[in-house]
């Protein structure tokens, strides 16, 4: 059924408040599907996961979950990791993490379970009301299981895809809005030149004044760090010391601050002048480096440099004698970090007798320093009732409600810790249609202040998409009434579900459409001044916005939500073969993996279509900072292949090749005298790809690809140490200073060199890897899995083992066998397991089919096209006629014989599948008159496919005098 119609006229809403005492009870948890296979994995870390529950124990608002109710139960749609906390928290498989307590860390509650916390917590939580929204059909006629999927994973993707997660730099922007030592510095960041000057030294692409305090930030305290602890912490131990910093300095001191700040820049001003150079440009690493130095004298009471002194003249030297040190290829990695600052530290403890070890070692003065600075609790109160938040149950406000607020200036959107206006046309039309279709939006969040004025904390972009899309002005920061950077906005909603209102705007509406708009409930969560005295509305920011864990865009996580399940399932049980080797990230929650797996996979669809990936292809081949880099173009191209369902077919082959040809290629190359363990196979994956600090990188699978893929498969078992030895050599180049063309033309000779011979052998696939199998027994019974068709166990029909398709009465006595990917026809695979090959070639003859014999059997993998010839031909054996059923049971096994030996049937041009091809489908209808027909044309008639099997036999004849 139509989506449209579905949404607009079969799905029914319900939004409901619960505690968590009812939600999480023993039944209603029994009933609840938390991970159907469209959710991504729980990949909350013990710091958010507390993080999040001690805000229901402060009682801040809990974003509501999103559940879908069929006749089995009720299954979260949107909602999983913050059901799955809670829920891990209740059976005491969570602890409380100290990181993660904001504000009830006074309370010594860290490391406790919830079974130990004090009784007044436990009976807060379980008290506390959690905010449902349920979907269901209203009625199930005419829908399939099919329509419930699309429209589950419709709405996943509409509460997922909307997010437009903070940054880092606009959650620091909220943690110092009122720093008074940040403040200070961007009073003097508004002078043009230090603003340039700054620009000039540290060279940031984005120019904003927030990046350049975030560095401003870092700067003035990291030689307080051991440059060990800091490659590691990097920002999270600079703000904290940061924190200490603007925590002990006088305001009378920022000046003192400053010139001491300004003085460093205007000595690394001549550095730069003197550094910069061809080989290599001066760069912000070679600022940050120096900064640090320069902060180490000082702190040793050493004085800096004098300008156009020798003393300067001999830092530049040794910058310069130390290039390499600052390359920006992997700059922010670790090892890299402290190489560099390691690099400088040797300088000065020569040149001025500092003990490098002090900056560079993480020491036990600094642990002990950190350890207290962990032990700081707040200086307010440590009353648990004091620091919950005193609201009141949500209430609803319309479109048009906000409107009158704001022209009566009472409604401020914009708070000044807010960030800018999100300009994403595409989300902002998504929020729209979700209106329109009646699919509740998220709470919007309000401090109301004592003067009567609301602010908006969090809800901001949705309010301002609405407000766009109607030409409704707002009041900003400044309080004035001001339009929205896309106001009046048409609506993309091509790929959605209201495609017939894409490109409209709100005029052009029908009017009852303006109306649901406009008159459109939103959730609001009002906290009042009066009521909550000593509340925070910048802590609430930064709790409801920090490390959201966001589904991000054109990401096998966002993929998985709402692609079709088929072609989804069969990436994951390819990838899932090989997974125990063929990993970027060992352990991934965040789906890394299958997400490498599909760009390699696109690579090789790309590839099958002709596609030239490296001039201007999806490989971008590039030279930075001395070194070749690799890195795939645009991620959005390959969500667009993928949701093009005509190209479906195609990358499902991509996907099988990849697997089939590359990884199996791969895993030979890899393999030790036969030893094709998991432990030898990632062991000398690392060794082939030159791992450096133990993880391996997306661009070092891009370069296998683009080194290894259509090579023959048979150098890598004869030529497997020459292989190795020079693709090695290649992976050295790509870190040496090659030129970029100049590496193309070796890889073009490498691949050259082993590329495949036109006489291809075969590809053959184990079962194993693309079927299970089922050995029924009381448990399994009783399971409705899905069996394609059914293998019996015992064979008492000579040289072939029994297929039949039905479920038989004494399913016992058979194994069921189920494709578990796309890609392959069920038909292809019944033909070659009832073949007379496989029961030779598998010896059947003197034992009984088994799983273990099942998965071992290897299959030649051939076309989806060839495949589905079996396909044609098998619905030809569905004939009561013995005689007639016989007969194409024999040509479908001759077919398989064309198959195993392609080579030999081609040399004595031989075709009898492409005979089989010309053959008509079997009609629906008439099934047995029309085969019939057919049988009697092809004995009788000369040529075609009689005479291609008549040959057939005489080809499998001289094989078996062979």
């Amino acid at each position: 059924m139509n989506l449209t119609e579905i949404f607009v006229n079969r799905l029914a809403k319900d939004s409901k408040v619960v505690t968590i005492d009812s939600l999480f009870n023993e039944d209603k948890v029994k009933k609840t599907q938390y991970a159907p296979p469209y959710q991504r994995n729980y990949v909350w870390d013990g710091e958010k996961a507390t993080y999040f529950l001690e805000s229901i124990l402060i009682g801040t608002e809990i974003p509501p979950l999103i559940f879908f109710r069929n006749k089995k139960g009720a299954e979260i749609i949107d909602g999983r990791q913050r059901y799955e906390t809670i829920l891990k928290f209740l059976n005491g498989e969570l602890r409380l993490s100290k990181a993660g307590l904001k504000k009830l860390d006074v309370l010594n509650i860290d490391k406790k379970t919830f079974g130990s916390l004090p009784e007044q917590l436990k009976n807060d939580f379980l008290d506390t009301k959690l905010r449902v929204i349920e979907f269901s059909f209203a009625s199930y006629d005419g829908l399939t299981q099919l329509d419930e999927d699309s429209v589950k994973q419709e709405i996943f993707k509409r509460y997922n895809s909307g997010i437009t997660p903070l940054k880092n730099l606009e959650i620091d922007k909220a943690i110092y809005f009122d720093d008074d030592l940040n403040l200070f510095f961007k009073e003097k960041l508004k002078d043009l030149k230090l603003h340039e000057q700054f620009d000039r030294l540290f060279k940031y692409e984005d120019k904003k004044v927030e990046v350049l305090l975030q560095k401003i930030r870092q700067l003035l305290v990291i030689h307080k760090i051991p440059i060990k602890y800091y490659s590691k912490a990097k920002q999270k131990i600079t703000d904290k010391y940061y924190d200490l910093l603007s925590s002990q300095i006088r305001s009378d001191q920022f000046e003192d601050l400053f010139v001491s700040f300004k003085k460093k820049l205007d000595i690394l001003d001549e550095i730069r002048m003197a550094v910069d150079n061809k080989e290599m440009p001066y760069n912000r690493l070679m600022s940050e480096v120096l900064f640090w130095a320069f902060s180490i004298l000082e702190d040793n009471a050493i004085q800096l440099p004098k300008k156009n002194s020798t003393e300067l003249t001999e830092f530049s030297k040794h910058i310069l004698n130390n290039l390499r040190a600052f390359a920006m290829v992997r700059s922010s990695f670790s090892q890299q970090i402290i190489d560099r600052y390691n690099v400088m530290a040797c300088y000065i403890e020569k040149v001025y007798g500092i003990n490098k070890n002090l900056y560079i070692e993480t020491n036990e003065q600094f642990k002990h320093k950190n350890y207290e600075l962990n032990q700081v609790k707040h200086g307010g109160t440590t009353n648990y009732q004091e620091l919950r938040i005193n609201k009141p149950e949500p209430t609803t406000y319309t479109i048009d409600d906000i409107c009158r607020l704001m022209a009566r200036s009472r409604f401020l959107v914009r708070p000044p810790y807010q960030r800018e206006e999100v300009i994403n046309r595409k989300k902002s039309s998504e929020i729209i249609e979700s209106l329109l279709l009646g699919i509740k939006l998220p709470p919007i969040f309000i401090f109301k202040s004592k003067d009567g004025i609301s602010e908006v904390i969090d809800g901001q972009q949705r309010i301002l998409s609405i407000l766009a899309f109607l030409g409704r002005k707002y009041l900003n920061e400044e309080g004035q009434m001001v339009k929205s950077n896309k106001d009046g906005f048409a609506l993309l909603l091509k790929d959605s579900i209201l495609t017939d209102l894409n490109g409209k705007c709100f005029a052009q509406l029908d009017e009852d459409l303006q109306d649901k708009i406009t008159s459109f409930d939103l959730w609001v969560i009002e906290i009042n001044e009066k009521n909550n005295p000593d509340f925070e509305p910048l802590d609430l920011f930064i709790r409801l916005n920090n490390k959201p864990y966001p589904i991000k865009d054109d990401t096998f996580e966002m993929w998985n939500s709402y692609l079709d399940r088929d072609l989804i399932n069969t990436i994951k049980s390819s990838y899932r073969n090989n997974a125990s080797w063929f990993f970027m990230r060992k352990t991934s929650t965040r789906m890394e993996n299958e997400n490498n797996y599909s760009v390699l996979s696109y690579f090789n669809y790309l590839k099958q279509n002709g596609c030239d990936l490296t001039e201007n292809g999806p490989l971008d081949i590039y030279k930075i900072g001395g070194r070749i880099a690799i890195r795939l173009r645009s991620k959005g191209d390959i969500s667009k292949v993928l949701e093009n369902t005509k190209k479906k077919d195609a990358f499902v082959a991509a996907v099988n090749d990849l697997e089939f040809t590359f990884v199996r290629n791969l895993k030979l190359l890899l393999s030790d005298e036969g030893d094709s363990s998991e432990k030898t196979l990632s062991k000398n994956l690392d060794m082939l790809l030159g791992i450096e600090n133990n993880r391996r990188t997306q661009q070092s699978f891009y370069a296998l690809w683009y080194f290894f893929n259509g090579l023959d498969r048979e150098n890598f078992c004869k030529k497997q140490k020459e292989i190795i030895v020079k693709t090695k050599e290649l992976f050295k180049a790509m870190s040496s200073d090659i030129k970029r063309t100049d590496f193309i033309k070796m890889v073009d000779d490498f691949r050259t060199q082993y590329k495949n011979n036109e006489d291809l052998e075969v590809v053959k696939i184990r079962l194993g890897d693309i079927m299970d199998f089922i050995a029924f027994d009381g448990d399994s019974l009783k399971n409705s899995a899905e069996v394609d068709f059914y293998v019996k166990r015992d064979n008492k029909i000579k040289d072939q083992i029994q297929i039949r398709y039905e479920r038989p009465e004494n399913v016992e006595a058979y194994y069921g066998c189920h494709i578990n990917r796309l890609g392959f026809c069920q038909s292809y695979i019944a033909a070659m397991l009832q073949s007379s090959y496989v029961y030779r070639e598998y010896d059947f003859r003197s034992r009984n089919v088994s799983v273990v014999s099942l998965k071992d059997i290897m299959i030649p993998y051939v076309p989806l096209s060839i495949q589905k010839v079996f396909d044609k031909m098998m619905n030809y054996t569905k004939t009561p006629e013995y005689i007639q059923s016989s007969f194409f049971v024999n040509v479908l096994d001759y077919m398989v014989e064309e198959v195993i030996n392609q080579k030999l049937f081609n040399y004595q041009n031989v075709r009898l599948i492409n005979s089989a091809m010309a053959l008509e489908d079997v009609p629906d209808q008439n099934k047995e008159e029309f085969i019939s027909k057919s049988y009697n044309h092809i004995i009788h008639e000369r040529g075609g496919l009689m005479e291609e099997l008549i040959a057939a036999k005489g080809v499998k004849g001289s094989l078996e005098e062979k």
